[in-house]
């Protein structure tokens, strides 16, 4: 990665980039408290969390293996290959199976922990990826397998209006064990059966004030707010190029 990473320019994060880094450390987190040895890499912008932490983890000695559906365990994913499944990737597989024993055997015998992305999540961390009226999205998936057996699920999108909405118009997988929703402004985290605003992100100039006020004016309900609300650390230089590494050419994490 240090050549790949010598090329990449120097900009400051953009928003979907603080998505990712704000995932991937919520991840770390939930995997270290949690004691998870599995992280399943949903797609999008959460499989590039995934990978962010668990490349993260294991540089700290922290044995936890990443999977995806489709049948790879223990997966470690090479630098500039931004996609879900690279074949250059293949070779550092543990072992390499089919999504039968991925969903069915190893998420439901093992801690995992999951890190998927969605078109939209309501208040109660039920997730809609499957239609929207009368418009048909991409659908399930596995999506519905990992998060009724996952120990923990976290899900991270792009902090609007129209995906942060107070009631799904389709249940594509109930929010049960949906414990965090990252955005690029804010953490949400589960208390009792609805999530509420733990962490939020203050954007230079902006006071902590205005940023609760533009967080919570750009969601489709109105979030408790916790008592011991924190502030995000805008993204480190080092997670940035760590990033950068898997999407130099931003197929992924789009223009600056």
């Amino acid at each position: 990665m240090l050549k790949v990473a010598e090329k990449l320019p120097s900009a400051p994060a953009n928003r979907t980039e603080r998505a990712v880094v704000f995932a991937a450390r919520e991840v770390i987190e939930s995997v270290r408290r949690q004691k998870c040895n599995n992280i399943l890499a949903g797609i999008g912008i959460s499989h590039l969390a995934a990978w962010m932490a668990t490349y993260m983890l294991r540089s700290n000695k922290v044995d936890v293996h990443l999977i995806v559906e489709l049948g790879l365990f223990g997966y470690l994913p090479p630098p500039t290959k931004p996609f879900l499944v690279s074949v250059r990737g293949l070779d550092s597989c543990l072992m390499i199976t089919d999504t039968i024993n991925i969903l069915g055997l190893i998420a439901n015998n093992t801690q995992v922990l999951a890190c998927i992305s969605a078109a939209q999540i309501d208040k109660h961390g039920n997730i809609n990826s499957t239609k929207i009226g009368d418009f048909f999205l991409f659908g399930s998936g596995g999506a519905n397998d990992i998060l009724t057996t996952a120990k923990e699920v976290i899900v991270t999108l792009l902090h609007d209006r129209r995906r942060l909405v107070e009631e799904v118009p389709y249940i594509t997988c109930p929010g049960r064990n949906v414990k965090k929703v990252v955005t690029d402004r804010a953490v949400f985290e589960k208390d009792g059966d609805e999530l509420i605003l733990k962490k939020i992100y203050v954007k230079t100039g902006e006071s902590e004030v205005d940023a609760i006020s533009n967080i919570t004016q750009n969601m489709g309900w109105k979030p408790k707010i916790s008592n011991d609300l924190l502030q995000l650390d805008a993204p480190r230089r080092e997670e940035i190029l760590m990033l950068r590494c898997f999407d130099p050419d931003r197929h992924i994490l789009g223009k600056f």
